[in-house]
């Protein structure tokens, strides 16, 4: 993935649903707020596995056993971006889903590597 990439996908949704998009609900906008600090979690004990390569490993397989810490940099702003213009150009009701599935996934895997004794390392 590149910033280049990113810049087609981000123009794609704007493009077309973003202009129609559903308002957001409070609840919308707090379980967003929740993502994006599970988001930052994840993000903090991904870096710490890639400077510990002897220690862990990641898992996601866009980024590979032991990447380095600019990759996952890039991959977690990449996916931000991405996930951002989704989630906002999506109907109201699928919004709630995505964040819904969102939230699960990402308290998953924060709760997991803390479970293996990785913490949030920036």
């Amino acid at each position: 993935m590149n910033f280049k990439f990113i810049a087609i996908i981000t123009s794609m949704f704007l493009s077309t649903n973003a202009v129609s998009a559903d308002e957001w609900t409070d609840g919308q906008t707090n379980k967003a707020i929740a993502l994006a600090l599970l988001t930052a979690a994840d993000w903090g004990q991904t870096r710490n596995i890639a400077r510990n390569p002897s220690r862990w490993h990641e898992t996601n397989p866009m980024l590979g056993e032991h990447p380095s810490v600019s990759k996952v940099d890039s991959h977690f702003i990449m996916s931000s971006v991405v996930g951002a213009v989704a989630l906002h150009s999506l109907p109201s009701k699928y919004r709630d889903w995505a964040l819904n599935v969102g939230i699960m996934i990402e308290a998953g895997c924060v709760a997991n590597n803390f479970n293996l004794g990785i913490g949030v390392k920036f």
